[in-house]
């Protein structure tokens, strides 16, 4: 999805350039951007959600089996 918000024109008043950047339309660019948000929410929830949650998992793993090694090490 290209999202473009900003369009520029330029124009020439006796002799010296003018650029102004304008929205083309709040509107739609506002429902882009925020339909863009929630494609990502909805990826970080299906992927990155579980994704953390089994590093957390095997790192909580780790730190305990390490613990348990140093604590039965005496």
């Amino acid at each position: 999805m290209k999202i473009k918000m900003l369009n520029s024109k330029i124009e020439y008043k006796n002799g010296v350039e003018i650029k102004q950047l304008y929205f083309n339309s709040l509107l739609p660019s506002v429902m882009e951007i925020s339909l863009l948000f929630t494609a990502l929410l909805i990826n970080f929830v299906e992927v990155g959600l579980p994704t953390m949650i089994e590093t957390k998992n095997k790192l909580h793993d780790f730190l305990f089996s390490k613990l348990y090694t140093f604590l039965k090490k005496g």
